[in-house]
C-alpha cells in the first residue's frame, strides 16, 4: 500500500504513486548528492630538463666569476698597487697579532721581522684565490641577493682573519721548529684552506635554501 508521503490515483485495476511535495523536497538533497563531482585539476608534470639547467647556469655563472677575476688581477692597478697594499696590510697585522703574545718583531714593507726569523708575505699567503672560489660560488648559486651579500661578506672575512692566523702558525714554525715550516706552508694549510673555503660554502648554501618556517595566524 501506499505511505502516507503519498497520495494514489485510482483507475481501474491499476493505480500509480505520485510522491508529494514533501517526499519530493526529501529526496531532492539525495539527488544533488549523487551527482558526479568535478574532475580535479591536474598538476603539471616536472621538467627534467630543469635540475640540468640549473646546474650549467652555475658552472657558467662560476667560470665568468672567476675568469673576471684573473683578468682583473692583471691589470697595472691590481699588480702595482692594490695587491701590493693588500700584503703590507697582512703583514701589519700579523706583526701586531705577534707582539700581544710576545712575540718581538718589526714590520718592512710586506716582511715580519725579528732576530729569530723572518717571514715574507708574498703571493699565495694572501688568501684572496681561495675567498675568489668562494666568492664566485656564492654568486653562482640561485638564491636570494639578500642571502648571497651575507655569504660574500661573512665568507670573505672569515677567510681573511684565517689567514691571519696561517701566517702567525707559520711564523711560529719558523722560530720554533725550522724543519716543519716548509710542510705547514705547502701541505698542511695550503689543504686547510681549500677544505674550510669549500666547507663555509656548503654551511651558507644550507642556511641559505633552507625554508622559512611559516608563522600561523592568530585569532582575528
Amino acid at each position: 500500500m501506499p505511505g502516507p508521503l503519498s497520495r494514489s490515483l485510482v483507475s481501474g485495476p491499476f493505480f500509480v504513486v505520485c510522491p508529494t511535495a514533501h517526499a519530493a523536497r526529501i529526496m531532492a538533497p539525495q539527488q544533488s548528492l549523487m551527482q558526479p563531482l568535478p574532475p580535479a585539476p591536474q598538476t603539471p608534470p616536472d621538467n627534467p630538463q630543469a635540475p640540468r639547467r640549473g646546474i650549467a647556469r652555475f658552472v657558467l655563472v662560476f667560470a665568468a666569476c672567476v675568469a673576471l677575476y684573473y683578468v682583473l688581477s692583471g691589470t697595472t692597478l691590481f699588480r702595482d698597487h692594490l695587491f701590493p697594499g693588500y700584503l703590507r696590510l697582512n703583514a701589519r697585522l700579523t706583526a701586531s697579532a705577534l707582539r700581544l703574545i710576545g712575540q718581538q718583531v718589526t714590520v718592512d714593507d710586506n716582511c715580519v721581522l725579528s732576530r729569530k726569523f723572518f717571514l715574507t708575505v708574498e703571493r699565495g699567503c694572501d688568501a684572496i684565490e681561495p675567498t675568489m672560489l668562494l666568492v664566485a660560488a656564492v654568486i653562482a648559486s640561485p638564491v636570494a641577493w639578500g642571502s648571497r651579500l651575507v655569504g660574500i661578506i661573512f665568507g670573505a672575512l672569515a677567510l681573511a682573519v684565517l689567514n691571519i692566523l696561517r701566517l702567525i702558525t707559520l711564523y711560529l714554525t719558523g722560530v720554533y721548529w725550522p724543519a716543519a715550516f716548509e710542510i705547514m706552508h705547502v701541505d698542511v694549510w695550503q689543504a686547510i684552506f681549500i677544505f674550510l673555503a669549500l666547507l663555509l660554502w656548503i654551511i651558507w648554501a644550507l642556511r641559505a635554501i633552507k625554508p622559512k618556517p611559516v608563522k600561523p595566524n592568530g585569532p582575528n
